[in-house]
């Protein structure tokens, strides 16, 4: 009976669809405020950095701001491991109910929906909506989010995908290189004579060494 009792323990706390630890997973979803005023793209943030400057940017209109940044900051990413990702959506109609597909890691890429469904017995009509949402994705397992979209018009309409690489970006500033011990304009010349008594009627030979100077110089 105790071996039983064990093996269904090891079983609960092993069951390979109960992933808690963030180094096995390819992404996990971040609860925000899906709705609101988000007058942004869908973008891909690598870094604590990317994250915070895009925050401070006034620019970006934000719908429930401070919600909207507790509930990022309060994400925890990993941005050593982990990119952030926020996939954007709108609707003409607040008649339409949204809806966050779970994502499907195909290979490397994963796949997001985000559709758009008409609500039955309608509602408002007259205003336009704008949603996000956001993915930790591992920056080792995920090499890029794809998202495919549904407007939940009158008609529906399936949107073109939006493919946003998961890439380190980096700026290199050209510089210089540093030369050490650079060369003079003017060599070094050095003359020597091998032969010193080759005999009469015999052709002497000299020997020339250029050392320093600029390289592609005519001596």
């Amino acid at each position: 009976m105790k071996i039983m009792l064990c093996c269904l323990l090891l079983a609960t706390l092993f069951h390979p669809g109960q992933l808690t630890n963030k180094s096995t997973q390819s992404f996990r979803i971040i609860p925000i405020p899906n709705r609101g005023g988000y007058n942004f793209e869908s973008i891909v943030l690598m870094s604590k950095n990317d994250l915070d400057s895009f925050l401070t940017d006034k620019s970006t209109q934000i719908g429930w701001r401070q919600e909207f940044e507790d509930a990022l900051l309060n994400a925890k990413v990993d941005f050593s491991k982990e990119a952030l990702v926020l996939l954007r959506h709108n609707e003409g109609s607040g008649s339409v109910q949204v809806t966050f597909e779970t994502p499907i890691l195909q290979g490397t890429r994963l796949l997001c929906e985000i559709r758009g469904k008409p609500l039955q017995g309608g509602g408002t009509t007259d205003m336009a909506l704008y949603y996000c949402f956001a993915v930790a994705v591992s920056k080792a397992q995920v090499s890029e989010v794809e998202l495919q979209a549904v407007e939940g018009g009158f008609p529906q309409r399936r949107l073109a995908p939006i493919v946003l690489p998961i890439i380190e970006t980096a700026i290199k500033v050209l510089q210089p290189p540093v030369k050490q011990n650079q060369p003079q304009d003017c060599p070094r010349i050095t003359v020597t004579c091998p032969d010193a008594s080759p005999g009469e009627n015999k052709p002497i030979r000299f020997k020339a060494s250029v050392i320093g100077g600029k390289p592609m110089s005519e001596v």
